[in-house]
């Protein structure tokens, strides 16, 4: 217990330092970057005449937590007729789908000015499938929900009121997890990960996909929306672009001080720090060494070590060569037009 400690505090310190720096180089490199036309200012007349909020919930595999998403959705929300939940069928084997119809009818009962959307299906990972989940929205704001994710009382009108002032750009909720039942293991560490969570996304503008990202429409637009071809990452790629237009003067990313409940699964099965590490390493190949998401996808779900090495290699040799200006780096992600 004790080594478990220790090694969570030192991966998120190590994390806050090394999202701390990126963050600032960020800042520095992109403080004249142009903002991208139709970011600014904020269209408040066309949110004035449609002010629904669009939820955009994933579903791979998520037979056991997505009932009680749309549950919470459904019970949270101030105004329900004012929200429209798209759940979008991203493949999968367990019955996700099923659970989601059998949910939606129980909603929809209780709630009839509810709208839950079940008919929208995409596959290629989290990126196609967000975006086909835009496609079908017609909300003037929309938010990006998790299947395993919780959200907080009142969430409709939270979103919303933030979103609709000129500077905030999107807004992320507070990052907190489920604890353990009473009775079950506890998992170390939990607690500081979510203080240095916080640190990251309030002050580094650095919320990940589990904080329920939202947007307008508007500016969803602007920025480009999720990249189509991003298996994974895509939350990641949306927030650096916005950080990029927040470094030019267009605004900021608010993480809003009510949280966002998020399933425990994920440490309970590797431990704070294992699973931490391996985002951390994530993110440092995506940034700094120019890793695809089609590769770092691989990587997450299918590691070679030995592989990887001749990989980091490769890169290494790679990035030397582009610093000391004998070849550039190929476009690991086309430019928007």
């Amino acid at each position: 217990t004790c080594f478990l400690y220790i090694a969570a505090y030192l991966v998120q310190a190590f994390m806050l330092c090394q999202a701390g720096l990126t963050y600032l180089l960020l800042r520095w490199r992109h403080r004249n970057s142009p903002i991208p036309p139709g970011l600014c200012p904020l269209d408040t007349r066309a949110l004035g005449a449609n002010s629904r909020l669009s939820i955009i919930v994933p579903a791979f595999n998520e037979a056991t937590t997505i009932a009680a998403t749309l549950r919470r959705v459904a019970t949270s929300a101030y105004d329900p007729k004012s929200i429209e939940v798209i759940v979008v069928d991203a493949g999968g084997s367990d019955g996700t789908m099923l659970v989601v119809e059998n949910t939606a009818a129980e909603l929809t009962a209780i709630y009839p000015e509810l709208i839950v959307r079940t008919n929208i299906s995409a596959r290629g990972g989290r990126g196609p499938t967000l975006s086909a989940g835009y496609q079908a929205s017609t909300g003037g704001f929309l938010l990006f929900l998790h299947a395993d994710t919780l959200l907080p009382h009142e969430f409709d009108v939270i979103v919303r009121d933030a979103l609709r002032e000129e500077r905030v750009l999107a807004t992320a909720f507070r990052f907190q997890v489920e604890r353990p039942a009473k009775g079950e293991k506890p998992i170390v560490g939990l607690g500081w990960m979510e203080a240095t969570v916080f640190v990251r996304s309030r002050c580094y503008e650095l919320p990940f996909g589990d904080q329920a990202l939202a947007m307008t429409r508007q500016r969803f637009v602007a920025i480009g929306g999720f990249p189509d071809n991003f298996k994974i990452m895509e939350d990641f790629e949306l927030v650096q672009r916005l950080r990029r237009c927040g470094a030019g003067g267009a605004g900021y990313i608010r993480t809003l001080n009510e949280s966002a409940l998020c399933s425990a699964r994920r440490w309970t099965r590797h431990g704070v720090w294992w699973t931490n590490l391996v985002n951390q390493a994530i993110m440092i190949l995506y940034v700094y060494w120019g890793y695809t998401p089609d590769r770092i996808y691989d990587i997450y779900y299918h590691f070679d070590f030995a592989t990887w090495l001749k990989e980091m290699a490769n890169a290494s040799e790679n990035r030397l060569a582009q610093f000391l200006g004998i070849r550039e780096a190929n476009p690991r992600v086309p430019k928007a037009d």
